[in-house]
């Protein structure tokens, strides 16, 4: 009896153990659990560093078996420790430090899937390969081994993605590149941002310019300024309803004749009016406040109007109480400016004046419409604003003087766009005269950004009405801070 019952005792043992190992080395089904996404952090260092990334997780539907492989180029990094964040349940470290090494978070009897997201695990590296002449570049990629090896508690495989960690290995005693002096922004003009690098930190490159990335366009800035020992790489000409767009910036400049891409910063100019707001109180800078909340109103203000992103209006990340440090809607902005003009000479039967507009894009101008019989390289436009002017000719580049085929009249029409207004030069006239040679041709049109405005008003929609009213708040709002300053 004894015999038969070790017998059978033994058969239980091997059963166990056949489940137990069964356990271990779950099945997916054929159903999906979704998408997941992983990534490591990216950094720049020099050679002989020790340095830490993460290995995170950036979208997570729900999982409770996850197997990672981590690879790395280990001529150039050597792996030091793996750390465990204590956010996935069990976890089994690789013992060897060579490269894959397998990341394994496995918990057989849990009921609910682990859905964090963020860092799951540190990695510890040292900057050691041979970069003395060069600047090395590489990356520590993630991979699953197997298909299976990212599954939730209902064994249903999830479906991975991964971002690369980027890692740039700078010789000894050579500065990283890098927008090291941070950034400012122009809120009071035409909005503009400068990324800053310090001349101390190029001077181990060459060539070094800034891509600009924004709403899928790309612009590449190669000049800068120099102040105090600072680069100043801008990025101008930001419309107002593009205040909410991401800005993406990197840095490229040459070492030893090879290119170099450097660091990657993204902001934008509403991200930059919530630091100022959080940094300056209202009490201590009350024109600025006010400037910044008009700012933001008058690029919503925008948005509607061109029907743009309005489902994330610039001033939606203001609080209750930001709000009220505008100029109050329930008042009107003062349009008392009108349209004149004044004789300048005697013929004037040729040019006549048909309309004008002002134009919001990425800088505030005004377009001027006229026809004329004189032909159009006989005539030169001239535009007087405060105590000096612009002459525009029909092959000026930046400020085009544009016309076509004479109508059965022999009246060509011309369009002259002046650009370039600033936000707190809105009520300053413009004096618009057209000469052939010395001589002028047509009257002396004085307008100005406000005189459109009392224009249009209560014309063209309330949409309109509210550009018109929130882009003179913020004008006076510009001009009384430029007055303290």
């Amino acid at each position: 009896m004894m015999k038969g019952f070790k017998k059978a005792l033994s058969l239980v043992l091997v059963s166990a153990l056949i489940l137990a190992c069964f356990a271990l080395m779950p099945v997916a089904n054929a159903a999906t659990g979704g998408n997941i996404a992983f990534g490591v952090d990216s950094k720049s260092v020099n050679k002989g560093d020790t340095f830490t990334v993460n290995v995170n997780i950036d979208t997570n539907p729900g999982i409770t078996l996850l197997r990672l492989n981590v690879q790395f180029d280990s001529s150039v990094l050597t792996l030091k420790s793996v750390e465990d964040k204590g956010v996935l349940g069990v976890f089994t470290p690789d013992d060897t430090m060579s490269s894959p090494v397998g990341l394994v978070w496995y918990n057989g009897l849990s009921t609910e899937n682990f859905t964090v997201t963020g860092a799951i695990a540190t990695l510890t590296f040292e900057a050691t390969g041979d970069v003395t002449e060069q600047v090395a570049e590489t990356a520590i990629k993630l991979s699953l081994p197997s298909p299976n090896d990212v599954l939730n508690k209902d064994l249903e495989r999830l479906t991975p993605s991964f971002t690369d960690g980027k890692i740039t290995v700078y010789p000894q005693g050579v500065p990283m590149l890098k927008f090291d002096r941070g950034l400012s922004m122009d809120i009071k003009d035409n909005l503009k941002v400068n990324y800053l690098v310090s001349e101390e930190s190029l001077l181990s490159y060459t060539d070094p310019y800034v891509v600009f990335e924004m709403n899928g366009t790309t612009r590449t800035v190669r000049t800068y300024t120099t102040s105090n020992g600072v680069c100043h790489f801008a990025f101008s000409n930001i419309a107002p309803d593009y205040m909410t767009d991401t800005i993406k910036a990197t840095i490229y400049a040459k070492y030893n004749g090879v290119e170099i891409k450097g660091q990657s910063v993204e902001y934008s100019i509403v991200k930059y009016c919530q630091l100022l707001l959080s940094q300056y109180s209202y009490s201590s800078h009350p024109a600025m406040n006010r400037l910044i909340v008009d700012l933001l109103n008058y690029g919503s203000a925008l948005q509607i109007y061109n029907n743009r992103n309005t489902t994330s209006l610039a001033n939606s990340v203001l609080t209750d109480t930001q709000k009220g440090y505008a100029t109050p809607s329930s008042t009107d902005p003062r349009l008392t400016q009108e349209m004149s003009r004044e004789a300048m000479g005697t013929n004037y039967t040729t040019t006549t004046f048909k309309s004008v507009a002002v134009m919001i894009q990425d800088s505030v101008g005004m377009e001027y419409v006229f026809e004329s019989d004189i032909d159009p390289s006989e005539l030169h436009v001239r535009v007087e604003r405060n105590s000096g002017y612009v002459d525009f000719t029909s092959t000026d580049s930046e400020y085009r003087l544009t016309y076509g085929n004479p109508d059965a009249n022999g009246k060509y029409t011309y369009s002259v766009k002046y650009r370039g207004i600033s936000a707190a030069g809105l009520r300053t006239p413009l004096y618009f005269t057209v000469y052939k040679g010395s001589d002028p041709v047509s009257y002396r049109v004085c307008t100005s950004v406000e005189a459109y405005g009392k224009l249009v008003k209560g014309h063209y929609g309330d949409t309109l009405d509210d550009v018109v009213k929130k882009m003179m708040f913020y004008g006076d709002s510009a001009d009384a801070y430029n007055k303290i300053l």
